[in-house]
């Protein structure tokens, strides 16, 4: 690695809320050892308060602590009068418990992925790689306007490299993704009509949620603009125009989808 990349990465800066100082100074190593600037505390109160000081890029969030659990500063952190600098920063659970029904709860509760204990270095570097590219936004100039648009769109590299190479696995996965969008985008329509924020908020961070899993940017950043949009309760007329904007990347999407 050379030094103009080492530069780059320093830019990043992470914050690991664990209440056991051995699993603490794991994760810490672990980030450390991938090129990136980590703080830790050791509960929830203690988190949002660092997140009023400092803009971090990625949360990595023990979800069992005592005084206040992961799910709860979670939630408090996603307010929008929290205090902190970005209510939207990216939330990662860290847990032991990783059943269905668990990373539902947790996408529900406003975090955006999760990672399983005990802790793996790879596991790390994937979520990592995969949160800040969409935040940086990294030129790609390398490949062709038309490459780039559909690796925008869908990025089947990044899908295979972290289903194992499994095609049919991906293209469940994706597939279970549209049907789950293709029904919550109505329910969208109907809560805007309606200025329920709460559900608009609920529903935009569960695509957002099931977009980062398939590596569909293009949706994954329409549907984080509607979240965010939804929690400053921004212009319906401007809502409107989002949820526009998710229903051509959903069509994209599926004609992607067809075409593979």
């Amino acid at each position: 690695m050379n030094g103009n990349i080492l530069i780059f990465i320093n830019n990043f800066r992470f914050l690991i809320v664990e209440d056991i100082i051995t699993n603490q100074k794991i994760a810490i190593n672990i980030i450390e050892s991938l090129g990136y600037t980590v703080d830790a505390v050791d509960n929830g109160y203690k988190a949002v308060d660092m997140l009023k000081q400092i803009d971090y890029d990625i949360v990595f969030m023990d979800i069992h602590m005592p005084l206040i659990n992961g799910i709860e500063t979670t939630q408090i952190i996603r307010k929008s009068d929290s205090g902190v600098i970005n209510p939207n920063v990216t939330i990662i659970a860290m847990t032991a418990s990783v059943m269905k029904d668990d990373k539902e709860l947790f996408l529900r509760s406003g975090m955006d992925n999760y990672l399983s204990k005990p802790f793996n270095k790879d596991d790390f570097k994937t979520i990592i790689d995969y949160y800040l590219k969409a935040k940086s936004d990294l030129n790609r100039s390398k490949n062709s306007s038309e490459d780039v648009k559909k690796a925008n769109i869908l990025n089947i590299n990044e899908l295979l490299d972290q289903y194992f190479n499994d095609e049919n696995f991906c293209k469940g996965i994706i597939k279970s993704s549209i049907d789950y969008t293709i029904s919550s985008i109505p329910k969208i329509k109907k809560y805007i009509e309606e200025k329920d924020f709460k559900n608009i908020s609920f529903e935009s961070h569960a695509i957002k949620g099931q977009m980062a899993n398939i590596y569909a940017h293009d949706f994954f950043h329409s549907s984080q603009k509607l979240e965010k949009a939804t929690k400053e309760k921004s212009d319906i007329s401007y809502l409107e125009e989002i949820v526009s904007t998710m229903e051509s990347d959903l069509q994209n999407l599926i004609s992607f989808y067809e075409k593979w």
